[in-house]
């Protein structure tokens, strides 16, 4: 069975402090749409924008909430190796799954250097998974460069971003790789996606859930349902991603529309577009509606 691991979105209240309240209402949500799991500080969720206490906060929080009911990832977005080291080092008070680790951010470091950063990883006997996407951090190592690293011990896998198939086409036969990208769930699924890192899942989980579990023995079944959402997709990153997703949250009361500069809420024109979308799904593959949009 394929894992849906929902990319959680991170509220915040309009003075940009943690929204625990929000936050509460959001993992009640993904608790009882039965995902496989979450990551937690991830691109999704804003990390790159919270200071060293948030972040700690934020995971103190969500795994006294969550008690053991769900696993959890938590990504880890550093340029440099030791910060990276540092970080993971403050969370081993955590039951934490594995690391979601992007390829290092704007230094765009030699195949030998990539390599050397997720070896550190491994020599710590840290579980692990490298995060590939390219469009965000500028770094596009070869397929045998990736393939070296998902050979290290305590890798555990790779979620691809890379807004194509070749990874997943040249990978997924021999290592668990999971579909970062929303919009290409169902192609990677027919390559051999063992799961997705979903964004769309903060707001319809229901449904992503229903494609996973479809696509094994009825395809044609997985693909009427993701015809049905795939609009709705392509409205929620019509804006840079987490803009649309909190957007669309917002608009059913689940959180409020709060970002981190220099992210902003997306326009009226944006939400009413995500908004007709959301209206025009079925009631089994959503179980959340718009309501009045919460302040």
């Amino acid at each position: 069975m394929a894992d849906l691991l929902t990319a959680l979105v991170t509220p915040f209240t309009q003075e940009k402090t943690l929204d625990f309240s929000s936050l509460n209402a959001l993992l009640d949500h993904q608790i009882k749409s039965e995902v496989s799991g979450l990551v937690v500080l991830g691109t999704t969720g804003e990390a790159e924008l919270m200071n060293f206490q948030e972040k700690i906060h934020l995971l103190d929080y969500v795994f006294s909430y969550i008690n053991d009911q769900l696993p959890i990832t938590v990504g880890c977005g550093k340029s440099s190796t030791i910060e990276m080291l540092q970080f993971i080092d403050a969370c081993s008070k955590y039951p934490i799954k594995q690391f979601m680790v992007v390829t290092p951010p704007y230094i765009r470091p030699s195949a030998q250097g990539l390599y050397a950063h997720y070896k550190a990883l491994s020599q710590e006997k840290i579980p692990f998974i490298v995060y590939l996407h390219p469009g965000r951090t500028g770094c596009q190592p070869s397929l045998n460069v990736l393939e070296d690293i998902l050979n290290l011990p305590h890798c555990l896998g790779l979620k691809d971003a890379s807004g194509g198939c070749q990874v997943m086409l040249k990978l997924a036969p021999k290592y668990k790789i999971y579909s970062g990208d929303d919009a290409l769930l169902l192609p990677h699924l027919s390559l051999g996606a063992q799961g997705v890192i979903s964004v769309a899942s903060n707001l319809i989980p229901e449904a992503v859930k229903k494609i996973l579990d479809l696509f094994p023995i009825d395809p044609k079944k997985a693909l009427g349902i993701f015809s049905q959402i795939q609009s709705l997709i392509e409205a929620l990153f019509i804006d840079p991603n987490p803009q649309g997703i909190k957007g669309a949250l917002s608009l059913c009361g689940v959180i409020s529309n709060h970002l981190k500069l220099p992210y902003l809420p997306s326009s009226e024109e944006v939400i009413s577009e995500i908004e007709k979308h959301i209206w025009a799904l079925e009631p089994n593959l959503i179980g959340l509606r718009p309501s009045s949009i919460k302040a």
